[in-house]
């Protein structure tokens, strides 16, 4: 969202900068140099300074922002962070530790900050001497071309007037080229995102999975997470149909990664792992994934309602096999008691939200 958003930013403060810019500078020489040409000199003379001064500023100025955005998000997402887990932070007695570390945070964001306004003053400055200079420029040598009789009154006064427009136009370009920087980098990052690669991908020619028996079965298997040391070396386990097993281990032994190659979380190494003879890797991740049920020890739930969570896993479960799935988890007599802050009760009621 941000990425297209910035995208069309960028394309609209272009199309902004070239219009305006460009018919009003062609129109105020033409006018201007109607009355005499050396009165343009003063106008071409403050370009070339003002050229000068972007490039230098709008760059420095458009990195220390999104040095700025980056520091703010870092600060925003420590105290969220510290918020979320606040029954840990208060469980450990870690209120001063957790304020320390967002106070580090807020003094790197206002070092960004005090960076950032040295360099508006700069540009400020710098614009405003810009402008001062071509003013008196300006109305100097049309009030000398005045005593010469070369221009009239109002040659005088529509130089004058042009210089004087030049002062909001040029601040309001520096804005605008400093804000089309950082939209720019808004959309490279996205870019950047956007574009990788997706890893664990479907073939071309699979299928969906057939569930017959539902044998279980790991051929062989050898995986390590990128460069690590191997978490599954020549790993052969089969289950069987209606077989219940249980993997004790210590943490780190593989259990969790077992369960993320049989759901294709993951590709192995080496070997196969099998369900009722079919590779996962020949099948679509979605027919995979919807024949296994997984109850994960993350408790957490999506901000909607009772019945929502509940039917996530089978969205076409009729609502007397949602009950008697909550009667088995022995919840329905708390839901039934549930009221959130619209009103809504009972399975209707939302839950989730942190």
């Amino acid at each position: 969202m941000q990425t297209a958003l910035a995208v069309r930013d960028v394309w609209f403060i272009v199309a902004d900068i070239l219009v305006f810019v460009v018919i009003y500078f062609v129109t105020m020489v033409a006018v201007v140099g109607h009355f005499n040409a050396i009165v343009v000199l003063p106008f071409l003379v403050w370009v070339v300074c003002y050229v000068i001064s972007l490039s230098y500023f709008v760059p420095r100025l458009a990195k220390v922002s999104q040095n700025q955005a980056d520091a703010r998000s870092l600060m925003t997402g420590r105290i969220t962070d510290a918020y979320t887990n606040i029954s840990t932070v208060k469980l450990f007695s870690h209120a001063g530790r957790e304020a320390y570390y967002a106070k580090s945070a807020m003094s790197e964001f206002l070092s960004t900050v005090h960076k950032q306004m040295r360099y508006v003053s700069g540009v400020e400055f710098t614009n405003h001497i810009l402008n001062m200079l071509l003013v008196i420029a300006t109305s100097g040598v049309a009030l000398w071309l005045w005593t010469k009789g070369e221009v009239s009154v109002g040659g005088v006064a529509a130089a004058t007037a042009m210089a004087l427009r030049l002062n909001g136009i040029s601040h309001w370009v520096m804005w605008e080229l400093t804000s089309l920087y950082e939209h720019i980098g808004t959309a490279q990052d996205g870019v950047n995102t956007l574009s990788l690669t997706q890893q664990i991908v479907d073939k071309p020619d699979a299928k969906p999975l057939k569930i017959s028996t539902g044998e279980v079965k790991f051929d062989q298997v050898d995986f390590a997470y990128g460069m690590q040391k191997s978490v599954l070396r020549a790993l052969n386990l089969t289950i069987r149909p209606g077989e219940k097993v249980g993997l004790v281990g210590r943490s780190g032994a593989g259990k969790s990664t077992i369960v993320n190659l049989l759901l294709r979380f993951y590709d192995v190494e080496h070997g196969r792992v099998l369900i009722d003879g079919q590779d996962v890797r020949d099948v679509t991740q979605n027919s995979l994934r919807s024949q296994i049920a997984m109850v994960t020890q993350d408790t957490s739930l999506l901000h909607r309602s009772v019945r929502d969570n509940i039917l996530y896993g089978r969205p076409n479960a009729t609502e007397e096999e949602m009950v008697k799935a909550a009667n088995r988890a022995e919840a329905h007599e708390f839901i039934l008691g549930l009221r959130d802050a619209k009103g809504r009760v009972g399975y209707d009621a939302h839950v989730g939200e942190r």
